[in-house]
């Protein structure tokens, strides 16, 4: 088309963006691998609470981007993905929750991905077991995802959906009109809740005069999982050694199964800095904010802490501690 397809706009958002709301929904975190265009990308991507991994060579094709993105997934400590292409419309939310139950109740040793299937076409997203992980990720370069997928159709299950979009294929400007007309949502100013909006809001908390306020970091100030977002970017920074980094992935893969509590677990996430300068540790906390944290800000609660904080209030912003 002569630019990104993963810019393309539906509804007043990008591809990218919803496909980062919608795969979040069903997904514990949603990688992207960009190439060249990592920098226009990046914005979108940690203003939904997503990682960004970039493939340094990208003329090698596709097949290298999904490998990077399986093995950052595999290091997260994850063993199934959904595998979807950026520059395609999302699928619906009941898509991927039909494709999600499938995969949850199908039997491990006969299917390796759940693929969906529009009127005999098969598409994307799918979900791969680590059994198909493993078989991208052996594959020489020169092959493709296709040809992988061929290669092991015993193992898959095709799921017919009713859902266009996981068989879009949007090369030029004509076809993504085409496809864009049925398929846009009305959208009214009316709002399902009466006299809601992000102004009523905001003037209803200042109405109450509050001399205190504490809020809630995650998901009330800012998208995503900060804490564990950090872990991850500082480990990738090489801010923590080898040695505590393999450490620290599979405490928290641990944790994520239930097996260490949240006491231990935030603890043990600040006790891995030891040693470590405090100048040092709070350049890089600075650094991440600036990155990551700052884009992600719901722009409601920037608005209501600045408004708290000029009329004089006092204002805190607290996260989880094992105090």
């Amino acid at each position: 088309m002569g630019f990104d397809k993963a810019l393309l706009s539906w509804n007043g958002e990008s591809f990218l963006s919803l496909a980062l709301r919608q795969f979040s929904q069903v997904s514990d975190f949603v990688i992207v691998v960009a190439g060249r265009n990592a920098g226009t990308l990046q914005p979108i991507v940690y203003q939904n609470a997503g990682y960004l991994a970039i493939n340094p060579q990208p003329e090698q094709g596709q097949l290298s981007s999904l490998k990077i993105g399986l093995r950052e997934m595999l290091e997260r400590g994850r063993d199934s993905a959904f595998v979807t292409l950026v520059d395609r419309p999302p699928p619906a939310i009941e898509t991927l929750q039909l494709l999600r139950e499938t995969f949850l109740h199908s039997n491990p040793e006969q299917t390796w991905a759940v693929v969906p299937e529009f009127k005999g076409k098969h598409g994307h997203p799918y979900l791969a077991s680590r059994e198909m992980i493993e078989a991208f990720l052996r594959a020489p370069q020169s092959a493709t995802a296709r040809e992988i997928e061929h290669a092991h159709q015993s193992k898959i299950l095709y799921v017919p959906v009713s859902d266009p979009n996981v068989a879009a294929n949007l090369n030029t400007p004509e076809e993504y009109e085409r496809w864009k007309l049925p398929q846009e949502p009305t959208v009214t100013s009316k709002s399902p809740i009466r006299g809601f909006s992000p102004t009523a809001f905001v003037d209803s908390v200042l109405a109450m005069d509050p001399q205190v306020i504490a809020f809630d970091c995650d998901g009330t100030l800012w998208s995503g999982d900060s804490g564990a977002d950090f872990m991850y970017w500082e480990i990738e920074q090489r801010l923590l050694s080898e040695e505590t980094s393999q450490w620290l992935l599979a405490r928290y893969k641990e944790y994520l199964a239930g097996n260490v509590s949240e006491e231990d677990m935030c603890g043990e996430m600040v006790q891995v800095h030891r040693g470590i300068p405090i100048a040092k540790i709070v350049a890089a906390a600075k650094k991440f904010f600036a990155e990551v944290v700052e884009q992600r800000i719901f722009p409601e609660m920037h608005e209501l802490a600045h408004r708290l904080i000029a009329a004089g209030r006092e204002v805190w912003a607290v996260s989880s501690t094992n105090d």
